[in-house]
């Protein structure tokens, strides 16, 4: 895969997430690891963001995961949307004062 081969610019350009991995997690713009305006990072430099790409599997599965889970524990146990986390509910409006809470 080229995200953990060739992490940085110009490579799967216009690609949104590989982009987006490779900008939470390594250097793809070039901004710190390495310099942009040279081409290629030197080898140094590209051991680097390959080690950061391979590294950064494991925290994205772990979100991904907690996502998962976060959103199917309320609906396995049976509770209604109203008594879901707030973070997964829109606001509900208050029908006595015509207040929505946050």
């Amino acid at each position: 895969m080229v995200v953990f081969k060739l992490p940085f610019r110009p490579n799967y350009l216009n690609y949104a997430l590989p982009v987006t991995y490779t900008e939470i997690w390594r250097d793809w713009i070039g901004a710190f690891a390495w310099s942009n305006y040279s081409g290629a990072p030197w080898p140094p430099a590209l051991k680097l963001l390959k080690d950061q790409s391979l590294i950064g599997v494991i925290p994205t599965a772990l979100a991904i995961g907690g996502w998962l889970l976060l959103s199917y524990v309320p609906s396995r146990a049976g509770v209604s949307s109203s008594r879901s986390p707030s973070c997964l509910s829109s606001p509900s409006s208050d029908t006595s004062t015509g207040h929505t809470s946050s």
